[in-house]
């Protein structure tokens, strides 16, 4: 049965490392420990982004950032209005990096990071 592993980083520092977990989903609810939907909003997606490596999982990860977290050049005005929209949709206290791996994603990542030392 596959395992999967969920990091958490919190205004980039880590506060839960490779946690792991039973199924994808559970995951998935463990990130929700940190923001909520806004009232009186009763749904709301937070979307996951899926890496697939030789048609295998491998990590998905989402962010929540806060608008003051975004530098305010030019160039970010994309990055800012997901933010914004983000702060509309949910509640929380910082800015956010969920990280969900699969054994075949943390092989990728220690690969990578064994070639570059």
């Amino acid at each position: 049965m596959p395992v999967y592993y969920l990091t958490v980083m919190r205004d980039g520092v880590e506060v839960v490392r490779r946690q792991q977990c039973a199924d994808y989903a559970e995951a998935v609810a463990f990130t929700s420990r940190y923001y909520r939907v806004k009232p009186p909003i009763r749904r709301a997606v937070l979307k996951f982004y899926t890496e697939a490596i030789n048609g295998q999982f491998a990590r998905s990860y989402a962010t929540l950032t806060r608008e003051r977290d975004i530098g305010t050049d030019r160039a970010r005005s994309i990055d800012r209005h997901a933010a914004i929209k983000q702060e509309n949709a949910f509640e929380f206290d910082a800015s956010y990096l969920f990280l969900i791996e699969s054994e075949v994603g943390r092989a990728d990542q220690e690969a990578w990071a064994d070639d570059g030392e």
